[in-house]
């Protein structure tokens, strides 16, 4: 029930920017599983009741409840949805949450030191001559709790922030992993599809795919490939026709540019 009023609050929020002329709402499919879910409706033939499930998302490992109002809570504040007050905490939460993955990763400690031998004794931890908490964190038989029992915790308040930093340090490179290809895939998703664009003149495409990216007219090649019938062989083959048309449309570019030069000279010979 708690769900009712946001969804209003969202929805008059988006009405308000639509009439004054400001850019939409725009829910990420890599930012958020409402937009995983809003991708899915509008780009896939759905034959039964749509539900949210985990699994609807390729970038779950981003995903995770712990992280929601940081991926979340700057959207809401540009779009005026989230207060002074409640950005003020916000604020002060990331930065304890930030400043404490630093001290993780600055803190070594020896392997005489005490403290790490108290943490050998709770745990089967595999020592070092000298390791970072970080580095202690991301050993599976080590959490965060452990950390705080043997004097090596920090100034975190409360357990989700201890869950939050326990995640990011454990899974950081799975994490960074995900994020770098986020990113890849948003610039090759990102490429335009012409609304002119014939399917018929592209070769590799199934009959299928071309029927399905006729009647859907996808803007852009991510749209073309949450198509349900289009799959990434398809959309291999598109990028490999827009790369061929940019090289065609270069080429016809140098050819005029090179055309242009020659007039020049010739008419410069001719005055001379």
């Amino acid at each position: 029930m708690k769900r009712l009023p946001r969804r209003g609050s969202l929805r008059v929020s988006t009405r308000r920017r639509w009439r004054a002329g400001e850019d939409m709402v725009t829910f990420a499919r890599g930012g958020s599983f409402i937009g995983t879910m809003i991708d899915d409706l509008c780009t896939k033939e759905l034959l039964e009741p749509y539900r949210v499930l985990t699994s609807r998302s390729e970038y779950r490992l981003s995903l995770r409840g712990d992280n929601a109002d940081s991926r979340l809570t700057p959207m809401g504040r540009e779009i005026g949805m989230v207060d002074d007050a409640h950005w003020e905490r916000f604020q002060e939460k990331s930065a304890r949450i930030n400043a404490e993955q630093e001290r993780l990763k600055n803190t070594r400690i020896g392997e005489n030191d005490r403290r790490l031998q108290d943490l050998l004794s709770l745990c089967d931890v595999v020592p070092k001559e000298s390791s970072t908490l970080s580095e202690l964190l991301r050993q599976p038989v080590v959490t965060y709790k452990h950390l705080e029992d043997v004097g090596l915790g920090g100034t975190l308040e409360n357990a989700f922030e201890r869950e939050r930093v326990q995640t990011e340090v454990k899974y950081a490179g799975y994490i960074k992993r995900q994020s770098e290809e986020i990113s890849k895939t948003a610039k090759s998703h990102s490429l335009k599809l012409n609304a002119e664009l014939d399917y018929n003149s592209v070769s590799g495409l199934r009959l299928e795919a071309r029927e399905k990216l006729r009647k859907f007219k996808p803007e852009t090649i991510g749209e073309a490939l949450e198509i349900g019938g289009v799959n990434p062989a398809d959309v291999t083959a598109l990028m490999v026709h827009l790369q061929k048309e940019a090289r065609r449309a270069k080429a016809h570019q140098r050819a005029s540019l090179s055309g242009s030069g020659t007039i020049t000279q010739m008419q410069g010979g001719l005055s001379s």
